[in-house]
């Protein structure tokens, strides 16, 4: 209940990008978590922060805005249990706003259904305070959440094109065409076959989950001695949670246009998004609100259609960037980036040390040789 008055929106949920993320000041543990709107906890590595509250390695934001939430918890406090006429009017007028839980859940879970301004919650801090916060707040001694997280993928589509190659230009002409009449859709030629690169990498990178089937036929299992086969994939290709190629591009234009305005620190995994963005088109349908596009997981206006581009399809396509890749891989920077100087310097010494070992215990082996091999001189002699 107290959550839009004493939080503040500072991102998404990585699992889930179409839920809002706030922080809050703990005063068990004098530092902030991390919660949905409907109060359930999150742990900070899952979080897509807003460069707002992270931006690069730096943790000052957070100090900043460590001081506001404590400031904005203890005046709410003291407001609601204060007898004072003033204060019961405050409690009146935010029992009006949110008189329930659930209408709390409503109004802050889901990054649709936010009206920005609208309470504390929802209102970032103004560059002025930020301003005003003397060097003495910055570096207090209040204990910090690390906020350090190594991505393994960056997810940022923007920068570059994909592009089909000249062979199959046709080819995806005509498919683009079909696609466009299929759905009713605009996308243009130029993003069709963008989406289409970023989803082949999407693939290839395995961050698309299929579904699988068991290959042990139960009548010939004997307990104990029949060895269990691995699962396989299922034939012809599905997701597990039933979207298709279709799905992914024809949304992934709306992707771009959501993450690509510079507005989070990092942006989420795009098979996460459309994932949350399919189950939020349904919560809309269910809410009788517009927004459900075509295919919706392979159907359209109810009933079940044939795909235009298959995952067949999107694996015969030749598709490329002038050498991007989609994700770029960050794994091997980040390890040479975190991995500390001494640990370097420690193996390059046991390293030294080995090929030392062994060019000392090969100059040992050749002396002994050479001292136990009678040369050809002295065999003539013996003769």
């Amino acid at each position: 209940m107290a959550l839009p008055f004493i939080g503040i929106r500072v991102g998404i949920d990585e699992m889930t990008p179409t839920k809002a993320v706030y922080a809050m000041y703990d005063s068990e543990l004098d530092s902030l978590r991390f919660v949905h709107g409907n109060g359930s906890l999150i742990m900070s590595d899952q979080v897509c922060f807003l460069k707002e509250f992270k931006n690069g390695t730096s943790n000052n934001a957070q100090r900043l805005y460590s001081t506001e939430l404590k400031k904005r918890s203890t005046e709410y406090f003291q407001k609601i249990t204060s007898g004072s006429p003033e204060e019961a009017q405050y409690y009146a007028e935010a029992r009006n706003k949110f008189p329930t839980k659930s209408s709390v859940t409503a109004s802050l879970t889901f990054v649709s259904d936010l009206n920005l301004d609208s309470c504390p919650a929802l209102t970032t801090l103004p560059p002025e305070y930020l301003a005003q916060l003397d060097d003495s707040e910055n570096n207090g001694t209040s204990p910090l959440i690390s906020l350090v997280h190594s991505p393994k993928y960056d997810f940022n589509p923007s920068g570059f094109q994909g592009r089909i190659c000249r062979a199959q230009e046709y080819q995806l002409g005509l498919l683009h065409v079909e696609f466009t009449h299929a759905y009713q859709s605009s996308i243009s030629f130029l993003d069709f076959q963008h989406a289409a690169f970023c989803l082949k990498g999407l693939k290839q990178a395995e961050l698309v989950h299929f579904l699988q089937e068991g290959q042990n036929d139960p009548r010939y299992i004997v307990d104990g001695q029949t060895p269990p086969l691995p699962p396989r994939l299922c034939i012809p290709l599905q997701t597990t949670t039933g979207w298709t190629v279709d799905c992914f591009l024809a949304r992934f234009r709306f992707y771009e246009k959501v993450y690509n305005e510079g507005e989070y620190q990092r942006l989420p995994n795009p098979v996460a998004w459309l994932e949350a963005e399919l189950e939020e088109e349904e919560r809309n349908k269910e809410r009788d609100r517009d927004g459900v596009m075509r295919p919706w997981k392979g159907i359209v206006d109810g009933e079940k259609c044939r795909a235009v581009v298959d995952w067949d399809v999107l694996a015969g396509l030749e598709l490329g960037a002038g050498g991007k890749k989609y994700p770029e891989l960050l794994s091997f920077q980040v390890c040479f980036a975190s991995m500390n100087l001494l640990v370097l310097l420690t193996c390059l010494q046991r390293y030294l040390n080995h090929l030392k070992w062994e060019t000392s215990s090969i100059r040992i082996l050749s002396s002994s040789k050479s001292r136990r091999e009678p040369s050809v001189r002295d065999e003539r002699r013996n003769g």
